[in-house]
C-alpha cells in the first residue's frame, strides 16, 4: 500500500517532484537539501545524495508525518522537509489511515524504509538496520530493570531499538493507568540521530511503541528524539544507565574529506584509531561505541551495541577489543555470533557486544553465544525467530595477528595503490615505442571518475610497463597483464608533471599534467598528490630495480591465487602482494604452499567473514606456521617438485576467450584435481604446518 511498487508511492514521488520544481529555488528551502546532504556519512561525489534519494526521503518523511497524526492528531515537525504541502500529505494520510497502528509489534516504519532505499545507497549510507527480533532480545538482555533505568540509543535511525525498549517500559508498568505509562517510557526511553529523516521516522516509530496507551492522551507529546550526533555532548540530561543501538557501518575511506579528517581526529583521541595499513579501514562504528559510551553513558553503565563481525578478530578494530581508552575502559563480558548461518540478516556476518563502563577490561571474553538458523523471513518476530534459532557456545573467532606465525611475513610487501584506474591503465601495447595512448576504461569504475573524460596523449615508452592487477593471476599460472603509464625514473624516483618536464620527459609531462588536473578537482583525497596515491608507502618505488623472478597471490577472494613471475618490466598492483625469493625453488616452494586448500581452509579462521563466507587474504597466511625454505629438506624438495608440475598441468588448461578471472582459476583447480596433484600438495602442506607447530 506505500512501498515501492504502490500508486500511492507513484504518486506522491511525482506531486513531490513537481512541488521541487516551484519551491526548490528558494533559498531557505535550498539550505535545507545541503543540511540533509552534509549529514549523509558517506563518500561524496558517488551518488548517494542524489535526487531519487532526496524523493524517496521526503516521502518517507511524509508517511512518518501522516502516521503521527494519525495515532495522536499532533503534527509531527518535519525538519529541512517542512515545504512539503497538503497536497503531497492526503493521498499518503489516506492510506496510513487504514493501517490499525496501535497492533503494530514493530518498527513498520524501518520496513517500508528499506523497501524504498537501494541496498547499494543504504550501505553507502552505513544503514544496516536491525530486525525487530534481535533489537529485542538485546534490548531485554541490556535493560534489567525497564522502570528505573534510562536507556538511549545515540544512533537510533528508524527507532526500531527505541521501540522494543518502550514497550519492554509499558510492559514493565502494566499495573500502572496509561497516561502513567505514557511518562515513564518518555522519561525512561531516548534516541538520537544526526540525520534529521531518520530522526523524523524516529519520532513516529517511537509514537508507534506508545500507540497501545495513547487514547488517553491529551495535548501535546514531547517525543525524547533529538537531532544530534551521537560524536558530541548531549546539550542537556542525564547520562544514560544503558546504551543500545546499531551504530552505522562505514570504513574511514567510505567517507568524504571533512568527515574522514573529523572522524580520524576524534578516532585518534579516543584511542580507538589504528594507522598504517589500516589507516582507511577504521570504521564508524568503532568510533561510535567508544565515544558514545565516554559521553553517554554513567560510569558503570551497560551498553549492547550490533557490529559487525569483523569487530571481533579484524586489525582495525583491535583497540575495541582490549576496551581499555584514555577517558574510560569498557569490560565486555558478553558477546552474541550472528555468521552466515543466520539468514536472512545482514549483508555481512554480525555480532553484538555487551560491555559495562568503566569496569576492568581484560578484553573479550573466552566464548561466544553463537546464533544459526533459517528465519522465515527478516522481519519475523522474536517468537517465530526463537522458534528457527539454535544457540550454543563456541570459542571466541582467533583475531588476526601481526607478528609471529610466518618468517615470510615481513618478507611479502604489497603492490602499488594505481588508482584511479582511468588515470594510469592506458589501452596500448605495453611495450610499445613512445606512443599515442588512452586512458582504459572499465565497467567497473566509480563515480566520479567513471563519467570523467579519457586522458590521451603520447607517453614515451620507458613509461609503458605491464601491470599484474588481482585479476591478473591463476593458481601457477600468469593470466592477464594490463598496460600502465608508470611514471618511475631509472634512479627509483616517482615524476609527477614538474619532474617529468625537468627530466626532458615531455610525453610524461603531458599525460601527468592531464591526470593531475582530474585528481585535483575530483578527488576527496586531494590533499595528497597524485604520485602521493600511487607510491603510498613506498609500494611503487620499492618496486624498482624490478627483480627478475617474484612470488605473487591474491590479497582478495575466497580462494587463493598464487604464481612466479619471471619479468623484469612487470609493476604489481595493490591487490596483489610479491617478494623476490632467493631461488626458483624457494619460489616454487612458497606457491604450493600458499595456493593450497590445506593452508587456506586452515587460515580461514583469520579472514575477514562477509556474505559468502570468509575471504580476503592479505597477510592471514602467514599466522600458519611456514618454515623457511631449505633445500636439503626432503619435504620442501617433493613441495618444489610438485610445484613445477602445477605449474605445467595450469598452463596446458585450455581457457575460453575472454574467460573472467574467477572462471579461469576454477578451471585450472579443476584440472590439479583431476590430475591427482592437488590432493598429493594437500597431504604435503598439511605435514609441513603440522610440524611447524
Amino acid at each position: 500500500m506505500l512501498g515501492r511498487n504502490s500508486a500511492t508511492f507513484r504518486d506522491a514521488v511525482a506531486q513531490l517532484r513537481e512541488l521541487w520544481a516551484r519551491v526548490g529555488g528558494i533559498p531557505s528551502v535550498a539550505a535545507q537539501r545541503r543540511l540533509w546532504a552534509a549529514q549523509l556519512p558517506h563518500r561524496q561525489g558517488h551518488g548517494v545524495e542524489s535526487d531519487a534519494l532526496w524523493s524517496q526521503h521526503a516521502y518517507l518523511v511524509a508517511v512518518a508525518r501522516c502516521t503521527a497524526a494519525a495515532l495522536l492528531r499532533d503534527p509531527l515537525d518535519m525538519g529541512p522537509f517542512d515545504w512539503l504541502d497538503d497536497g503531497v500529505m492526503r493521498g499518503v494520510q489516506d492510506q496510513v489511515d487504514r493501517f490499525t497502528l496501535a497492533e503494530a509489534q514493530g518498527d513498520i516504519l524501518q520496513a517500508l524504509y528499506e523497501s524504498l532505499i537501494d541496498r547499494d545507497d543504504r550501505h553507502g549510507l552505513g544503514e544496516y538496520y536491525t530486525p525487530d527480533w534481535l533489537a529485542a532480545k538485546v534490548v531485554r538482555h541490556a535493560v534489567e530493570h525497564p522502570l528505573e533505568q534510562r536507556v538511549l540509543d545515540p544512533a537510533c535511525g528508524s527507532g526500531t531499538f527505541l521501540f522494543q525498549a518502550v514497550r519492554r517500559v509499558l510492559a514493565a508498568a502494566s499495573h500502572l493507568p496509561p497516561r502513567q505509562r505514557v511518562e515513564i517510557a518518555c522519561a525512561r526511553v531516548a534516541g538520537r540521530d544526526i540525520h534529521p529523516v531518520a530522526a523524523i521516522i524516529a519520532r513516529a516509530t517511537y509514537l508507534l511503541a506508545l500507540a497501545p496507551v495513547l487514547d488517553s492522551w491529551q495535548g501535546p507529546l514531547t517525543i525524547p528524539v533529538t537531532l544530534g550526533d551521537a560524536l558530541e555532548p548531549e546539550p542537556a540530561g542525564a547520562p544514560a544507565d544503558v546504551l543500545v543501538g546499531n551504530p552505522p557501518w562505514v570504513a574511514f575511506r567510505h567517507m568524504n574529506a571533512v568527515q574522514r579528517s573529523r572522524a580520524r581526529a576524534l578516532a585518534q583521541a579516543g584511542g580507538v584509531y589504528v594507522g598504517s595499513g589500516f589507516a582507511t579501514q577504521n570504521d564508524l562504528c568503532a568510533l561510535v561505541t567508544v565515544r558514545a559510551a565516554a559521553l553517554h553513558l554513567r560510569a558503570g553503565g551497560r551498553l549492547a551495541f550490533v557490529l559487525p563481525m569483523a569487530v571481533l578478530s579484524r586489525g582495525q578494530f583491535a583497540p575495541l577489543r582490549l576496551g581499555a581508552f584514555p577517558a574510560l575502559s569498557i569490560a565486555w563480558d558478553e558477546v552474541w555470533t550472528l555468521d552466515e548461518s543466520v539468514t536472512p540478516l545482514f549483508p555481512v556476518p554480525s555480532c553484538v557486544l555487551f560491555g559495562r563502563r568503566d569496569a576492568a577490561a581484560p578484553g573479550l571474553p573466552e566464548t561466544v553465544t553463537a546464533f544459526a538458523g533459517t528465519l522465515p523471513c527478516r522481519d519475523a518476530d522474536e517468537a517465530a525467530a526463537d522458534a528457527c534459532l539454535t544457540v550454543t557456545e563456541r570459542p571466541m573467532p582467533t583475531a588476526a595477528r601481526f607478528s609471529g606465525g610466518s618468517p615470510y611475513r615481513r618478507e611479502f610487501r604489497q603492490g602499488a595503490t594505481l588508482v584511479p584506474r582511468m588515470l594510469c591503465l592506458v589501452e596500448c601495447p605495453p611495450d610499445a615505442a613512445a606512443a599515442a595512448v588512452v586512458s582504459r576504461r572499465s565497467s567497473l569504475e566509480k563515480a566520479p571518475w567513471k563519467t570523467l573524460p579519457a586522458v590521451m596523449g603520447r607517453v614515451e615508452a620507458e613509461f609503458l610497463r605491464p601491470v599484474l592487477l588481482g585479476e591478473s593471476i591463476l593458481p601457477y599460472r600468469r593470466f592477464r597483464d594490463f598496460a600502465a603509464v608508470v611514471p618511475v625514473a631509472d634512479d627509483r624516483a616517482v615524476l609527477d608533471a614538474a619532474t617529468a618536464g625537468r627530466r626532458g620527459h615531455g610525453g610524461l609531462q603531458g599525460w601527468m599534467g592531464r591526470a593531475e588536473a582530474l585528481w585535483a578537482a575530483h578527488s576527496d583525497s586531494a590533499a595528497m598528490t597524485l604520485v602521493g596515491r600511487w607510491n603510498y608507502h613506498n609500494e611503487l618505488s620499492v618496486q624498482f630495480p624490478i627483480a627478475p623472478l617474484r612470488v605473487l597471490y591474491a590479497k582478495g577472494g575466497t580462494q587463493p591465487a598464487a604464481c612466479l613471475l619471471r619479468d623484469e618490466r612487470a609493476v604489481i598492483d595493490h591487490m596483489l602482494y610479491w617478494m623476490a625469493p632467493a631461488s626458483e625453488d624457494e619460489g616454487h616452494y612458497l606457491i604450493t604452499v600458499l595456493n593450497s586448500e590445506t593452508a587456506r581452509a586452515r587460515a580461514a579462521q583469520f579472514q575477514a567473514r562477509g556474505q559468502f563466507g570468509a575471504r580476503h587474504f592479505d597477510k592471514v597466511m602467514f599466522n600458519l606456521p611456514i618454515p623457511r625454505f631449505a633445500a636439503d629438506n626432503p619435504l620442501h624438495r617433493n613441495l618444489v617438485e610438485a610445484a613445477v608440475q602445477a605449474e605445467l598441468i595450469a598452463v596446458q588448461v585450455a581457457l575460453p576467450e575472454n574467460a573472467k578471472f574467477q572462471r579461469a582459476r576454477a578451471l585450472v583447480r579443476a584440472a590439479l584435481d583431476e590430475a591427482g596433484l592437488a590432493a598429493e600438495i594437500d597431504g604435503l602442506v598439511a605435514k609441513l604446518l603440522d610440524e611447524g607447530n
